[in-house]
């Protein structure tokens, strides 16, 4: 349902390329869901209704950023970042996905974060839970304990030789006719990734060792 009304939303923005449509959907519906799983892996002490109503009020913040327009003029975002001149599709679609990811962050935040004050009223049943899944996180997993496989070595292994091809691969794009800015672009992003490859691949020799 959240799909096809975000959907919906979408198709109400003029001008969108596919690419800009993916940016605003990452920034304005990813982003929400993305909020309470990061923090809930660290921070512990919400009650149980934290993580849902977290992506709530953060839909809620996107579907405000998304149509400001709607709300206060057709110029909103053009007197948001102080342009004097009317904005662009594409300006338009960098201001929306700018915006979005600041104020969910920024909002999510503060209501994930908020929600504790309510911790201390939760059951005790509720609290040993939370507990036990914090420790059970932060237990080492030992293979031969658990009767499995140790997998690590062929992880390494697999995700460094993708990491190594895809850097590769992205290098090349150097070879494209491109602006010094733009192949330099590709450059460092494929040695970024390749350069993570071959450390995976230093692991799993180091692990197979």
């Amino acid at each position: 349902l959240l799909t096809v009304l975000s959907a919906f939303m979408f198709y109400a923005m003029p001008g969108l390329s596919l690419f800009q449509l993916m940016q605003n959907f990452a920034a304005l519906v990813s982003m929400p869901i993305a909020i309470p799983l990061l923090w809930g892996i660290f921070f512990k002490r919400t009650p149980p209704w934290s993580g849902w109503t977290t992506v709530l009020v953060c839909l809620v913040v996107s579907l405000v950023v998304g149509n400001l327009t709607t709300l206060f003029g057709p110029d909103a975002y053009q007197r948001i970042i102080g342009s004097a001149t009317p904005l662009l599709p594409v300006e338009r679609a960098y201001v929306i996905f700018g915006l979005g990811v600041f104020a969910n962050v920024i909002v999510g935040s503060a209501w994930f974060f908020g929600s504790s004050f309510w911790y201390a009223r939760q059951t005790p049943e509720y609290r040993a839970s939370v507990e036990a899944f914090f420790r059970d996180l932060h237990t080492p997993v030992h293979f031969a304990d658990e009767g499995v496989a140790d997998a690590d070595g062929s992880q390494y292994r697999t995700l460094g030789l993708l990491c190594t091809i895809y850097g590769g691969f992205i290098g090349t794009l150097t070879l494209i006719p491109n602006a010094p800015v733009g192949r330099l672009a590709f450059l460092i992003v494929g040695v970024v990734i390749g350069g993570i490859g071959l450390v995976l691949l230093r692991h799993a020799r180091r692990f197979a060792r």
